[in-house]
């Protein structure tokens, strides 16, 4: 109603027909006949349900106007009964609104083998013929005051312009006295503009539908059949000079000759295209989308490619604590997904390159971006912001505005199944690999015209908000449509001054100042929520024809192109219920006039360009994973994503006769008659089965339509539709350039040239860039081809020139150029030249003075480059020991990133070593013994000691021994039974008399596991050191050697303490000295194949054998926490019973503490048999002796999830709504924290020194180091509440849908379903 009433108030007040009141037709709109009516069906599919609808149930509404089909209704009837004059009121009323109403009939209908469509044309063409056919006093009677109209408009031409002045009189005119002529006279301007489609449809029009014209016919006929011929309508154009010949006009014989030539000409359906040239102003070239990119050399495909130039960007300008995560999203979406979409499943939340990469390799996707090119310059977004560069330098000429991309809510939806469906996963990949319509952008006159999201500041300071017309939707019920909030900037393209700024909402511009940074009216308040741009403009004399989204209705707009403002607006349908691709731009094409669009809701579109009046319109029965997606009800808007099925954007384009369709809504290739809409004919997206399907179109070169995909390229004959050739792929994951003789394809990490002929590989050449990721998108400008690729954009050379080049820099000392060789040296497979190059940029750096970026330089190499420490662990660490350190009196303190990259490297070397073990490393070692002073790198220099020494190296041990280091003497002593055998025990047992704690611990540590009882004696003596660490690790050797359960806590006040210690002492005197004990110390790596499962919401505990078969359960209230014993004994915290219970290996409860001060959330037996509780609603940790008696406790605040001990004392503790992780000491001050983890339910400290976190913000598990930087995750979780890492490696996961165990690729290898999962426990 409410577009009805809009459309009455236009008849009011802008009429341009006689002036007639509407209240006085309104009381002539009596119950009439209907014979027109009958033979017309008006398309609404919203008020009139008609058999033939049902066939395209799933697509979009057209317009729709009940107060229209009345008009006709009685006009119908005035007409039967003569009362011509009222009749012509009606029907001029339709023919000056020109309102776009389209009808249908049954013969219109095409049913193919796969698909049915059906035309559709204007009622203001039907109006016509209805005029045409009237009498000659019925005729007579709509010119009286036709013909006024029509010289009235004709004398305004010195004004208008004479085109403009003759299209009005052809469009609301044309039978009047003038309006064959001004047809005629139209349609031979469009000739000589070679617009041959709209010169034939005026001269058919004149020929077919004028009843009286004057114009010679042989005249029209003449330029008819030259027109039709140009548009490759050979039919129509032999016809047409057929019947001029049987007229017998008299042409001059060279004339005649000329045109006969031009008839039978081989191939003359071609078009006129635009030339390839050096500018790629806008997608495919042109408006008309028809070119293509310039051809480039043979030679430049004839060695390896590299980079001549590389330009990096961020992805986002959000701030983040970590360099390893680049890409960020933003707090509002977060806010919008939880409020509207119901869902708990966030995509709010960083992402790490390597994330991205992997899911880009996997899932085969190419990158969304596009990249202009214009008068030697390169324009492409850089995520936050449109960039131009010099294509010959890569030199950075302007940026436009900072804007935030803002992902609409279908997007955000389609991101919460992206990992079942393969598609992006989080705002980040959506911008990056799906939502093309951002990254539109046109070039036209000099100006560059962008689609952008809202300016930094305005969002940051005045955040967009849900205006009250926004269109709203829950989980489950109504409607998601692909609306969205941006705006459009106009800049200078030489110099990127501003020159105006507009949302799509609203028509109001601001216009750039001579600082080229005010952005005038837009800002937040100015735009709607719920509309905006659908695509980069099409530039059309002087305006911008633009699709918007209106809501849930679709738009083609018309802004003057120097000002933004709107000039006309055309709506075209409304969304289906049924859903459409929030990510494909609607697809517009503008050639002769004409512009074609479409739509992606199953149905195209030919409007004319001058004024948006709809000239035909075209219906396809819509694709689904289950065939037409047509009657489907989709009351959950979450069933409707991955359903439709089409191309991966929608495109048309106008070739001759032909307008071949792509839809992102159609799995078939189809054209249609640009003139009529007539269907011609059609070709499936997969050819045959079991071959891969198309996916985008790559161009046009005169006939050939070409297409690419993940797998294949296949070309097309436009006048036929068959398919000529196809070419297989092994995994493109960008799209191809096309030229004029042949087709780049990115092919995973190279570039294939294939022959446009017959499909054939022409060449095959690898890119090696520094970064080792796919090619990504291409382009050319005929002297080079470039690349659009995961933040950054690069121009390619051949390889052997660039390390020319790079030598060149590196003898002038550019450290840069060293390094970047060494990365390609690196893809060649060239280590010992690589690591050369590394070396090379070490000792630049070095004498340079710049030590710190030295080390930090060569710490990273090795690890992340050259992957040095899996490669030659032992290399690594010597090269290390080369290195200088924060000790030396040359050198400054070193920051703790610079550190923690050392001791990464030199972790990920030791782990090697033990891992594989390594044999004669002893040496290497040793070197970097006095670097290992972290507890966790000190343990696994020991551990890879112990594997690694031999008898050949016990020199360099037996001396290690003497140094006045600790660390050096701990780590040695590890190596002595390797290397001396049955001769260790003498100097080990020497050491139990060392001045040092450690020392002692560790030499009666490795006594123990050599099987000597001796060392029982010194771990009893230790539980008196003033050391709390060597406490803690003596009383655990005591227990595991001996299996007593003498009471003794490392913590107590030393009064009780020493009471326990000399029990234990007493004990190893007597007893001890015949007891049996178990060799080698357990130290928490042996496990009993069991695991222990916490199900919260079925009030249950269960545990699995090493089978996974259930062998024990037990009923406990919302079970959340939980652990296993070593002596199979399992420890429970129910958090609605607020109590802690043990279960012994029979089920028996042996032990239980009730009234806790809150609700436990997390369990842990400590090694001194306390247990530790962590109490979330009472924000309190406890910690509870055997005798129930709580001994110790903290309150912290920010709900603490999950606390676990430290063997330094210390507690690690998550907490949840600070998203924290913090380490306390016992008085409960913070010793180490690490924020923005999003939510944090469990923490846990590893061997390595690193921490793994269970992140609920993002449904991650993460492994993060000391500064927090992340170094293994595993997302695509729901609500991972708990994770253990095994000794093996793997990782196991508790989440809400169940356990799962991952390998650390991430990879799961074993899983158990289970709904409401909350903690796990394998031991």
């Amino acid at each position: 109603m409410a577009n009805a009433a809009r459309r009455i108030k236009r008849r009011t007040t802008n009429s341009r027909g006689p002036a007639v009141c509407l209240v006085v037709l309104g009381s002539l709109l009596a119950p009439a006949s209907e014979p027109l009516a009958r033979e017309l069906i008006l398309a609404q599919v919203a008020n009139v349900q008609t058999s033939q609808d049902e066939d395209f149930a799933g697509g979009a509404s057209l317009r729709t106007d009940p107060e229209l089909e009345q008009f006709l209704r009685k006009a119908d009837q005035f007409a039967q009964e003569e009362r011509y004059d009222l009749a012509c009121v009606l029907w001029q009323r339709v023919l000056d609104e020109n309102t776009g109403t389209v009808m249908t009939r049954d013969k219109w209908t095409q049913q193919t083998s796969r698909r049915m469509y059906r035309r559709y044309r204007s009622v203001a063409g039907e109006i016509e013929q209805t005029i045409a056919k009237l009498p000659p006093a019925g005729l007579r009677t709509y010119r009286v005051n036709a013909d006024g109209e029509a010289q009235a408009l004709l004398a305004t031409a010195e004004t208008t312009g004479l085109e403009e002045a003759l299209t009005q009189v052809t469009s609301r005119f044309f039978l009047s006295s003038q309006g064959d002529d001004s047809a005629y006279r139209l349609a031979c301007l469009r000739m000589d503009r070679y617009d041959f489609v709209g010169a034939s449809r005026l001269l058919s029009k004149v020929l077919n539908e004028y009843p009286d014209s004057n114009i010679p016919r042989e005249d029209v006929l003449l330029r008819l059949a030259v027109a039709s011929a140009r548009v490759g309508d050979s039919e129509s154009a032999q016809k047409a000079w057929q019947t001029l010949a049987d007229s017998g006009a008299d042409l001059p014989d060279r004339l005649a000759k000329l045109i006969e030539a031009d008839l039978n000409r081989e191939g003359i359906d071609k078009p006129q295209l635009v030339d390839a040239s050096r500018q790629w102003n806008m997608a495919f070239g042109n408006p008309s989308r028809t070119g293509h990119m310039q051809s480039l050399p043979g030679s430049m495909t004839a060695s390896t490619m590299s980079e001549l130039w590389t330009q990096q960007f961020d992805i986002s300008v959000a701030t983040t604590s970590s360099s390893e995560y680049p890409y960020q999203v933003y707090e509002d979406f977060e806010r919008l997904r939880r409020t509207e979409l119901g869902s708990p499943q966030p995509i709010n939340s960083p992402v790490s390159r390597d994330t991205i990469v992997e899911h880009w390799e996997s899932n085969g996707w190419a990158p969304a971006g596009e990249m202009l090119m214009s008068a030697g310059n390169a324009y492409y977004k850089a995520g936050d912001r449109v960039v131009c560069r010099s294509l010959e330098t890569g030199e950075l000429l302007w940026m436009g505005r900072k804007n935030r991309f803002q992902p609409d809510k279908l997007s955000l939806m389609y991101a919460q199944r992206g990992a079942q469906l393969g598609m992006p996963t989080n705002t980040a990949e959506v911008m990056l690999f799906g939502d093309r319509i951002h990254q539109g952008m046109a070039v036209s006159d000099g100006w560059l015209f962008n689609i952008e999201g809202a300016l930094l500041d305005d969002f940051n300071n005045t955040p967009v908000a849900p205006n009250q017309n926004q269109a709203r939707f829950g989980r489950y019920g109504g409607t998601v449509g692909r609306a969205r909030t941006n705006w459009m900037a106009a800049y200078d393209a030489v110099n990127g001054k501003l020159k105006w700024h507009r949302s799509a909402g609203e028509d109001s511009v601001g216009e750039g100042s001579a600082g080229g940074d005010n952005g005038g009216a837009q800002g937040t308040n100015a735009a709607r929520f719920d509309v905006g741009f659908m695509a980069a403009p099409v530039p059309f004399a002087r305006f911008l024809i633009v699709p918007v989204i209106d809501g849930g209705s679709l738009w083609v707009y018309a802004l003057e192109k120097k000002t933004g403002k709107t000039a006309w607006k055309s709506f075209l349908c409304d969304d289906p219920d049924s859903g459409a691709s929030p990510w494909s731009p609607v697809a517009i094409a503008i050639d002769g006039g004409d512009a074609y669009v479409s739509t992606g809701s199953g149905v195209v579109f030919a409007i004319d360009a001058l004024n948006g009046s709809t000239r035909w319109a075209v219906r396809y029965q819509r694709s689904g994973a289950s065939g037409n997606v047509g009657g489907r009800n989709y009351r959950n808007p979450y069933q409707m994503i991955g359903q439709i099925q089409g191309w991966r954007e929608d495109m048309v384009i106008p070739h001759g006769k032909h307008l071949v369709v792509m839809a992102s809504d159609s799995d078939e290739l189809f054209a249609v008659d640009r003139r009529t809409g007539e269907f011609l004919w059609e070709s499936p997206r997969t050819p045959y089965s079991d071959v891969p399907a198309g996916e985008y179109c790559l161009g046009v070169v005169g006939d050939g339509l070409y297409i690419g995909g993940e797998e294949i390229v296949r070309r097309y004959d436009i006048p036929s539709g068959r398919l000529r050739w196809e070419a297989k792929l092994d995994k493109s994951m960008g799209r191809g350039a096309l030229t004029e003789d042949a087709i780049y394809i990115p092919e995973r990490s190279t570039i294939v040239r294939i022959d446009l002929k017959g499909g054939k590989r022409l060449a095959q050449v690898g890119v090696f860039s520094a970064s080792n990721e796919p090619v990504g998108n291409l382009f050319t400008d005929g002297r080079r081809l470039m690349a659009l690729g995961l933040g950054r954009i690069y121009a390619l050379t051949d390889l052997s020139y660039r390390l020319d080049l790079l030598a060149e820099r590196i003898k002038d000392g550019d450290v840069q150029s060293q390094l970047e060789r060494m990365r390609l040296r690196l893809r060649e497979k060239n280590l010992d030249g690589a690591l050369e190059d590394l070396r090379g940029a070490y000792a630049l750096l070095i004498e340079k003075r710049q030590t710190e970026d030295a080390v930090a330089t060569l710490s990273t190499g090795l690890l992340d480059e050259l992957a040095l420490a899996s490669r030659d662990p032992q290399l690594a660490l010597e090269l290390i020991a080369e290195m200088p350190t924060s000790d030396d009196a040359s050198s400054e303190p070193f920051s703790d990133e610079v550190l923690s990259k050392r001791s990464d490297l030199i972790g990920d070397a030791l782990k090697h070593i033990e891992e594989n073990e390594v044999k004669g490393a002893a040496g290497e070692v040793l070197g970097i013994a006095p670097l290992c002073s972290a507890e966790h790198l000190l343990r696994s220099a020991r551990r890879a000691m112990e594997v690694t020494a031999t008898p050949e190296n016990a020199d360099v041990i037996t001396a290690a021994l003497d140094s006045p280091r600790v660390g050096v003497r701990t780590i040695a002593m590890a190596g002595l039974p390797g290397a001396l055998g049955d001769r260790a025990s003498e100097p080990l047992t020497n050491l139990l008399s060392d001045a040092s704690d450690h020392i002692k611990l560790e030499a009666a540590w490795t006594l123990a596991n050599t099987g000597e009882r001796a060392s029982l004696t010194a771990f009893g003596e230790l539980l008196d050191s003033e050391d709390l660490k060597v406490r803690v690790r003596s009383a655990k050797a005591l227990r595991s050697l001996t299996g007593q359960k003498l009471p003794f806590s490392a913590y107590d006040e030393s009064p009780e303490r020493a009471e326990h210690a000399k029990a234990w002492r007493e004990w190893i005197a007597g007893d001890g000295q015949t007891a049996k004990l178990e060799f080698p110390i357990r130290d928490g790596h042996s496990l009993l194949g069991r695991t222990l499962i916490c199900y919260y919401s079925q009030n249950k505990v269960v545990e699995l054998d090493d089978k996974g078969e259930e062998t024990w359960s037990a009923n406990v209230p919302y079970a959340w926490g939980c652990q296993g014993l070593p002596n199979g004994h399992r420890v429970v915290a129910s958090y609605s019973g607020r109590y802690v219970a043990e279960y012994d290996q029979a089920g028996r409860e042996v032990w239980k503490k009730t009234g806790l001060p809150g609700a436990p959330f997390s369990v842990e037996r400590l090694e001194n048999g306390n247990t530790l509780v962590t109490c979330s609603d009472s924000q309190k940790i406890v910690e509870i002796a055997p005798d129930k008696k709580i001994i110790w406790e903290i309150e912290i605040s920010g709900r603490p999830m999950d606390a676990r001990r430290l063997e330094n004392g210390n507690t690690l503790v998550a907490l949840q709504t600070l998203g924290k992780v913090v380490e306390v000491d016992r008085s409960g001050k913070v010793v180490w924290e690490v924020d923005n983890q999003g939510g944090v339910l469990s923490a846990t400290r590893l061997e390595n020194g690193n921490t793994l976190i269970c992140r609920q913000a993002n449904n991650m598990v993460a492994e993060i180091n000391r500064r927090g930087d992340v170094v293994w995750s595993k997302g695509e979780l729901r609500n991972p509440y708990d994770a253990q890492r095994l000794p093996d490696g793997n990782t196991l996961i508790v989440d809400y849908k169940g356990v799962q165990e991952v390998n650390p690729k991430g990879e799961i290898v074993w899983q158990r379903s289970g709904n409401g999962a909350s903690r796990v426990h394998r031991y």
